[in-house]
This record gives C-alpha cells, sequence and structure tokens, in this order.
C-alpha cells in the first residue's frame, strides 16, 4: 500500500480532517473518531505561506551545467 505524506502546514486548517465520522447501524447514530494520520478534503489545494516548508515556486530539481559552469 502506498501512502502520500503531505505537510499539513502547506493546506488551510478547514481543509485537513483530524476526525471522521460513521453511522453505527447497531447503535442508530453517527460515531466519530479521531484519526492515525490526518487526512486532506477532497479537493484541497496547497497554499504556500511564510510559516510553510517550501514556497510553491521553488524547484526541486537539478541544475543544469550551463547554470554551474556560471557560478
Amino acid at each position: 500500500m502506498f501512502i502520500n505524506l503531505v505537510c499539513e502546514r502547506h493546506f488551510r486548517k478547514e481543509d485537513v480532517l483530524y476526525e471522521t465520522e460513521f453511522f453505527d447501524e447497531k447503535l442508530g447514530r453517527i460515531l466519530k473518531t479521531a484519526l492515525a494520520y490526518p487526512r486532506l478534503k477532497e479537493g484541497a489545494v496547497p497554499e504556500w505561506s511564510p510559516s510553510s516548508c517550501i514556497p510553491p515556486t521553488t524547484s526541486l530539481g537539478r541544475q543544469s551545467s550551463e547554470s554551474k559552469k556560471e557560478t
């Protein structure tokens, strides 16, 4: 199983789920429980803020050999 991990600081607080709920048929009511790991709501879009780790415009790719020669 592949789990994709992201830093929750890149998302708005309202886009991160810390608990889940389900309907228990035996009890006839909705139960809530805390999640072991936070999840993102469907459609959540990361955003950058000064407190987050890496700005979205930062490239994590390799530097080209031409730009290495210039420095």
